[in-house]
């Protein structure tokens, strides 16, 4: 067996062996390295094995290293800090409240108490107790507005989940995000639009559901529930979420409105809102409104009003006996019912805007008619053309009337890609890195230190070495700088 020993000129330590079966002559190109830094390299080292701790060149000849003393440690891994507990602090939306920041964080918190870590929780008020707090991490899920008593704590180890609504922000927020230290989009739309206005943030990290919670149920029950809530014989369309502005509810029962006026002759289809009857619309006064413009009396009785809190596996029935899911907001950092309705194998309709370009790839969207200023945010909002909304409820309409089902499977394999599980991945995944970069910067420190008071120049190069060669966990550990030597 001979082996390529890839090695470090100044310490002689090993850091990478590549073994072949024979003698050959191989260019660092072969290898991946600059063919610039080197030319051509032989192979003739004919020992058994060849470990990187065990050996070291000298004058390029193996050196068995026999209890070499180190000046420093080198900071052992992230598995065995972990072990040691992560503490984690999440801020905003508790796991118990019945928001969508509030799901997510429930589902985080249970996937990464699973890897050893610890979490705890505070309002937005209590942002200032963590300056006496003992944490390794802060991940704020929020929108941009809530965080603002952030920024004076001046933190090096908080993440920010950003709620992306929009790619046009008043241009004073962009200072303000550049400063944070780790932003992490939910979106291709979030990162896109940061990095747009030169804005850093790492790589998506989307929302997530729990598939166990969110699937088809049998198709016996499934009629036995419709029948129950009076709607087996109904085209169901359905709109799980809030009675906020942003939803724009009189945007969504004026396209159902003229979508049973132009189409529904016969009065088949029936629309649910899961929602609060007020809040930042009347809802029994939009439908009266709608049903004078339109002239259909009987629209009030063709709407139905769900205002009561559901546990999980009512939701999942009541996604479930829908045909469609339909929503006509203006604007969604990730928008999990999405997600939800796919994962039970009902189809959903959107606008043409934000997230749900990237969730629903190859499904109709609605046309987006104008935009709008928001009064809270000051950013850009999407207006649906409720006449093409209207057109598309009906495609779906007659895929029902002839029975032509989406199949549930591949909307479920889609939703798939934000099983809970996955998400959770991603995030241990990011803690590991960002934790394997605290290390380091801290070790670099410790070596900058210890150059100020060495005293022999063994202590001194060393301790110049560890200085220089301190990577991110994103480079390459093959080390392409001219300062490492290819030899044998």
């Amino acid at each position: 067996m001979f082996h390529l020993v890839i090695y470090k000129k100044s310490t002689g330590e090993i850091r990478r062996v590549i073994s072949r079966e024979s003698t050959v002559e191989l260019h660092l190109s072969d290898l991946g390295f600059s063919s610039v830094l080197h030319g051509s390299i032989k192979v003739v080292s004919q020992l058994g094995q060849i470990k990187p701790n065990e050996w070291r060149v000298e004058k390029e000849t193996l050196v068995q290293i026999k209890n070499t003393p180190e000046i420093i440690t080198v900071p052992g891994s992230f598995a065995a800090k972990n072990a040691q507990v992560m503490k984690l602090v999440f801020i905003g939306d508790k796991p118990t409240d019945k928001t969508g920041f509030g799901t997510q964080y429930a589902l985080l918190e249970r996937g990464l108490k699973t890897r050893g870590c610890q979490v705890q929780y505070l309002g937005y008020q209590e942002i200032p107790r963590l300056v006496d707090m003992d944490y390794d991490f802060v991940i704020v899920l929020s929108d941009y507005l809530s965080i603002q008593e952030m920024f004076p704590q001046r933190l090096n180890n908080w993440i920010f989940w950003f709620a992306l609504e929009s790619s046009n922000w008043p241009r004073e927020w962009s200072s303000r995000l550049k400063s944070i230290p780790t932003i992490v989009p939910m979106t291709q739309f979030g990162f896109d639009a940061l990095r747009e206005k030169k804005i850093q943030c790492v790589d998506v990290i989307p929302h997530g559901i729990s598939l166990d919670e969110f699937r088809p149920i049998p198709l016996r029950q499934r009629g036995v529930v419709r029948r129950e809530n009076k709607v087996d014989s109904c085209f169901v369309i359905s709109y799980l979420g809030t009675n906020v502005q942003r939803k724009h509810l009189d945007r969504l029962i004026e396209s159902y409105a003229k979508f049973v006026s132009k189409y529904d002759n016969d009065r088949k289809s029936i629309l649910l809102l899961k929602t609060k009857i007020r809040g930042a619309y009347n809802v029994p006064n939009l439908i009266d409104q709608y049903a004078t413009e339109h002239a259909i009396p009987e629209l009030n009785k063709m709407i139905k009003i769900l205002d009561k809190e559901m546990d999980t596996a009512q939701i999942n029935e009541f996604i479930n006996i829908s045909d469609l899911g339909f929503n006509a907001t203006s604007g969604e950092g990730f928008c999990v019912p999405i997600v939800e309705y796919m994962a039970c194998g009902v189809p959903y309709l959107i606008g043409n805007h934000t997230s749900a370009v990237e969730l629903l790839q190859g499904f109709p969207l609605i046309e987006i008619e104008k935009t709008e200023i928001d009064d809270r945010f000051k950013w850009t909002r999407y207006l649906i053309n409720t006449d093409n909304a209207a057109t598309l409820l009906n495609e779906y309409f007659l895929k029902w009337k002839k029975n032509e089902a989406i199949s549930k499977f591949s909307l479920r394999e889609r939703a798939s890609q934000f099983a809970a599980q996955r998400i959770t991945d991603a995030w241990d995944i990011l803690l590991q890195d960002l934790e394997q970069s605290r290390l380091d910067r801290e070790y670099k420190e410790k070596a900058q230190t210890l150059l100020e008071i060495a005293a022999t120049p063994e202590e001194i190069e060393a301790s110049q070495q560890i200085i220089e060669n301190i990577q991110s966990p994103t480079q390459s550990d093959d080390l392409k700088s001219p300062n490492w030597a290819k030899v044998f």
